[in-house]
């Protein structure tokens, strides 16, 4: 069974990404997360493969966390609807681009 790397709370979430060439975890509760963008992309080795992305925004200045489609398969789906879940709830920001 595939490792979750995002585990939703009520008022946060817990995410497990790769900071550089190690992973990270963090909490970020509701507050510190400023949005949640789903956008499409280009992948693979000469960025020609479409795909799609789920960036992570947070309040404090720093990298945005981000998710591919094509690296967490079955679970993507399920992540949006949790990100979309989250930001509905707590008032954060949630863009979803075509």
């Amino acid at each position: 069974m595939p490792k979750e790397r995002i585990v939703f709370d009520k008022k946060g979430i817990i995410v497990d990404y790769l900071n550089g060439k190690s992973h990270a975890f963090d909490n970020l509760m509701a507050e510190d997360i400023s949005s949640v963008a789903i956008e499409p992309c280009k992948t693979g080795l000469f960025k020609n493969k479409p795909d799609e992305r789920i960036v992570i925004t947070r309040c404090v200045p720093s990298e945005p966390i981000v998710y591919y489609r094509n690296r967490v398969k079955k679970e993507y789906d399920g992540y949006v609807e949790g990100l979309r879940k989250l930001c509905q709830e707590n008032n954060i920001k949630f863009i979803k681009n075509p």
